[in-house]
């Protein structure tokens, strides 16, 4: 049981094969951990290779998994001092003007082979080395022109292009933003700049303007709304930190931080 006189921090996770809750005291050690696996959808329009998730029953999940966390851990919402998120690499939220999620996709959804391609043998070269990465296939311009060319309705009311960490936060806040080390996984962001490539995002055509202001891990983005605190069972006014990618985070919490060690 976690001492009732003891600060907490909680963290959400929406990896790839499931979600999980975690539990930290001040000085990093883990008390109460949840986890559940979960699956995609394979939508008809997208097939074959085409995946997405119900983005209000990922929330809803992460959200009792918070619920068992504090419950198991003997844990008050007055004690938690903050929570985080971090997610799967590559995964992107579409959130349009009102906040709804217009298109959640995972690292997993290859539906736009055939525009991955096409942007492949214009721009393979540029996009690797301003962004560090390739195939297109994996990232968020293909993904834009598909629904540029096959749902230009639902491309038209795009407001903001989420990281599904930078989605959690703003699931549990209502802030939009982005933390470097997710945005560097949407093959838009400069890494030598640390910023969202512009000039990048208007040679392919993008819009220019759904990109969240950046905010470095560990930067309070808001607080716990009414509206998620009943969700999570955390207390409304609680801070929401910035968390990151899951690979970059892992390697924090396993202090490797020094160049060569990985």
């Amino acid at each position: 049981m976690a001492g009732r006189s003891t600060a907490q921090f909680l963290a959400l996770d929406a990896g790839t094969s499931g979600g999980r809750a975690a539990l930290f005291e001040r000085h990093g050690r883990l008390l109460a951990v949840a986890s559940t696996a979960w699956s995609y959808d394979a939508p008809a329009e997208a097939a074959p290779w085409g995946r997405s998730f119900d983005p209000r029953r990922f929330w809803d999940t992460l959200a009792g998994l918070a619920r068992q966390v504090l419950a198991e851990g003997d844990v008050s919402p007055a004690q938690v001092l903050a929570v985080s998120a971090t997610s799967q690499r590559q995964g992107i939220v579409l959130v349009d003007a009102a906040g709804q999620a217009l298109y959640a996709g995972p690292n997993q959804d290859l539906r736009a082979v055939y525009q991955a391609a096409a942007l492949d043998s214009r721009w393979a070269a540029r996009l690797y080395a301003v962004t560090g990465h390739r195939p297109a296939l994996l990232f968020a311009p293909a993904r834009l022109h598909w629904f540029r060319e096959r749902q230009p309705e639902l491309y038209s009311r795009i407001a903001s292009l989420l990281m599904i960490s930078d989605w959690l936060v703003y699931c549990l806040s209502g802030e939009r933003c982005s933390e470097p080390s997710a945005a560097a996984e949407s093959q838009l962001f400069d890494i030598r700049s640390g910023a969202w490539s512009h000039d990048l995002i208007a040679a392919l055509e993008l819009p220019p303007d759904i990109y969240p202001p950046l905010r470095r891990a560990g930067a309070v983005a808001g607080t716990v709304t009414p509206a998620a605190a009943a969700a999570t069972g955390l207390r409304a006014g609680t801070p929401v930190v910035v968390g990151g990618a899951d690979t970059q985070c892992g390697l924090l919490g396993m202090n490797v931080l020094a160049p060569g060690q990985a």
